[in-house]
Parts: C-alpha cells; structure tokens; sequence
C-alpha cells in the first residue's frame, strides 16, 4: 500500500525507512481520481464567465468612467458545527456608459462569484474608496461592455484554482505513468 514502510530496513540513527512501491491497482485508482479531480477544478476555473483567461485579458481592456450608485458593507452570518462566523463583503453599484449606452455594474473586482470577506474593518476600508457620487475608472470587456471591474488582472482564487489543477493533473499522470510501467503481479 501507498506510504507503507519496509521494514526490513534498519532504522538505527541517520537511516531512514524506505517507502514501498504502490500496487499496481493504488498507482491506478489514486492516477484516476488525482486526474478527475485536477480535470474538475480547470473545467470550473476555465467555464467560468470570470475564467482566469478572461482576467488576464483584463489587464488591457478600456475603460469608462463610472459614477458610484451605492455602497456599503454587507453582513451575513453563516453557522456550521463549529459556530457561527460573520461575513462582512463590500458591496458597490455603479453606472457606466460605452458607446452611448449605460451600463450598470456591481463588481470591484473577480470574484469566480465567490464573496470574499474581509473583516469589518477591511470591509469598510473598501467602501470608503467608493463613496457615493464619485466617480473611478471602470475596466470592461469590449466584447462584453456589460462585464466591468474596478481592478483588473487575475485574481488569487482562479490563480489557486488553476494551480491545484494542474497540479492534480501532473500528479495523476505520473501515477499513471508508474502505473503503465510496474510489472503486474
């Protein structure tokens, strides 16, 4: 089994024990379920409306001025068995107009529509940059001007989500790959 020590091997000071090999079953069912796993987090990242594609191109689209409608921050309670956690999110609308046609916004930036707290305090920071009737550069999809940020580029959640992926992916393959070319028994 994966992670078993041979224990034939000494394990006097400055030796270590050496892993077994997995079975060949092991190397297959762990390469699976690493590769299903690394293929499921890409296809959310990559299928989403907000994909880590979609954030790169981010970094040079235009902008439009946009006109802060409303600000604050959001509360929310959620209770697990572990207790009760607050969530405080800032939470901005703002108009905005392309081509002679207004747009109306909700986004500071990507969120993979994940809410994303803060703290009170962060939160609260973050809507003090927003207040109502001032006005920021918004940057929108010039094939989408409907879709709208206040800070581009990617963000640390589909940098996460894309890593683990293709983590998952590599470390299935080369289970995979030690499976394909252990002797079968």
């Amino acid at each position: 089994m994966l992670g078993q020590m041979d224990s034939s091997q000494p394990t006097g000071s400055g030796q270590m024990l050496v892993p077994r090999s997995a079975s060949p079953s092991t190397n297959l069912i762990v390469g699976l379920v690493c590769l299903l796993v690394g293929l499921g987090l890409l296809y959310i990242e990559l299928a989403s409306s907000e994909s880590v594609f979609v954030q790169m191109q981010s970094s040079s689209w235009p902008t439009a001025q946009a006109t802060i409608t409303s600000s604050q921050v959001a509360s929310g309670t959620s209770c697990g068995k572990n207790g009760c956690v607050t969530n405080y999110v800032p939470t901005v609308s703002y108009t905005y107009a392309v081509n002679g046609t207004t747009y109306t916004g909700s986004q500071i930036w990507f969120s993979n529509g994940q809410s994303t707290s803060l703290g009170e305090a962060g939160a609260q920071q973050e809507v003090s940059l927003y207040s109502v009737g001032s006005t920021h550069p918004a940057y929108y999809d010039p094939s989408n001007p409907s879709l709208a940020v206040f800070v581009n580029g990617v963000s640390q959640g589909a940098l996460l989500a894309t890593g683990l992926g293709v983590v998952f992916l590599l470390v299935g393959g080369l289970f995979l790959v030690r499976y394909v070319r252990q002797p079968k028994t």
